[in-house]
């Protein structure tokens, strides 16, 4: 679709006019390097789109002289480029995920200005616990750092991430200074690579893992050998690129999965029906608002009186980062005690039931164990997360309820 040569730099870009056709539609892109494909030791990269229901969709592949600017500049680039061949519109993403390349980000910068630079949320982890290592850490303290820093990931706006990171650090760094001033410099105060929260990019996923999953399959396709770059490259064009088309083919029904708009999402009849036999004994107290109707619930370890008014008002205060805790035991034992789900008003049973408008879970964990949705072995929450997805839907911040009912 695209190629480049200049100055001994190349790039060679490969897609289809379906990848390209559907590219049209992506709100995030992602992309990621992967190596030891070909005998010349040439980096090969992968760009994807990522859509609402955490499917990861490979629509281009370059093999580049470095995994410099110029190489991700140029694959950013292809898709506009064959797009014009085909006489469609130009398009930019909402989101470019990835891991802390410098590279990527600048090419980003330079190609998609308005779109945001998601980072990893797992490469951040892996960062700061090959950090910790490097510490010579008790495998305790750092099972307590991950735990806690995981709660700071939930944070659903850039005020309470910052709220819950200062108490984070008022909690561990009187013990562990020296990890928490690289945790505040590399990954806190170092924009854009503090955008690792889970609400930074709303509803779409919060780590790079599904294309590195899909640049593990190129890998298995090479059978795990070094190819002569000839038969690399034949290889990509006559069965990796092909396949990447043949997903998205949902004309002849071959795909096996279907990229989902934010408003194809939705739960079967069966899983509905699993929610509602599972809501009808389980206590919760219901908030109208201006905006729809919030439904608060309360995990295994919370008494039925913890739904109390006073605990919601102080459970959006965290959600904006409003509401002062005394300290991280605090808001971390709030975030697992209450989960909020919301449904819009002038939906139905009938519309929910036919998977239109379904109810959202304002966390879905997806990834990530201490907020407490997987407790003792068994999903506590599955009846509902079975209906959702992992919109973060808040009311404003200036919220007034209209009406509260406990059932």
């Amino acid at each position: 679709v695209h190629k480049r040569f200049v100055d001994g730099s190349f790039q060679a870009i490969y897609s289809t006019r379906r990848c390209v056709e559907a590219s049209r539609k992506a709100v995030m892109m992602s992309t990621d390097a992967t190596y030891k494909v070909n005998f010349h030791g040439f980096p090969v990269l992968t760009l994807a789109m990522v859509d609402y229901h955490n499917h990861t969709f490979p629509i281009a592949l370059a093999i580049c002289g470095n995994e410099k600017i110029d190489d991700y500049r140029e694959l950013f680039l292809s898709t506009d480029v064959g797009a014009a061949k085909m006489g469609l519109p130009s398009h930019s993403p909402s989101f470019i995920m990835a891991d802390g390349a410098p590279a990527i980000t600048r090419a980003a910068g330079q190609v998609f200005p308005a779109a945001g630079r998601a980072m990893c949320w797992y490469h951040m982890k892996k960062n700061v616990e090959t950090f910790m290592r490097g510490l010579k850490m008790e495998e305790r303290d750092e099972n307590i750092i991950m735990r806690d820093l995981s709660y700071v990931q939930l944070a659903t706006s850039q005020k309470a991430f910052f709220e819950m990171f200062r108490l984070f650090a008022a909690q561990h760094e009187p013990r562990h200074p020296e990890l928490l001033k690289y945790i505040r410099e590399s990954w806190v105060q170092n924009p854009p690579y503090n955008t690792w929260w889970e609400g930074f990019a709303p509803r779409l996923p919060s780590t790079n893992n599904g294309l590195e999953s899909m640049n593990n399959q190129l890998k298995i396709k090479t059978l795990r050998e070094k190819l002569p770059l000839g038969t690399f490259l034949t290889l990509v064009q006559s069965k990796v690129v092909p396949a990447y088309s043949e997903v998205l083919n949902y004309a002849s029904g071959s795909g096996d999965r279907q990229f989902e708009d934010i408003d194809d999402l939705g739960a079967s009849k069966s899983l509905f029906v699993s929610a509602a036999k599972w809501a009808e004994n389980e206590a919760m107290r219901m908030v109208e608002l201006p905006q729809g109707t919030y439904v608060f619930v309360r995990s295994r370890g919370a008494a039925p009186s913890y739904l109390s008014l006073e605990n919601v008002h102080k459970f959006l205060g965290t959600l904006y980062g409003s509401f002062e805790h005394p300290n991280f035991v605090s808001i971390a034992a709030m975030l697992s005690k209450i989960y909020m789900v919301t449904i819009p008003h002038g939906e139905t049973d009938t519309d929910i039931e036919d998977v239109d408008g379904s109810p959202t879970v304002a966390f879905n964990d997806g990834h990530m164990g201490p907020f407490g949705f997987q407790q003792g072995g068994s999903d506590l929450m599955s009846p509902l997360r079975a209906m959702s997805t992992n919109f973060i839907d808040i009311p404003p911040d200036d919220f007034s309820i209209t009406k509260v009912d406990v059932t």
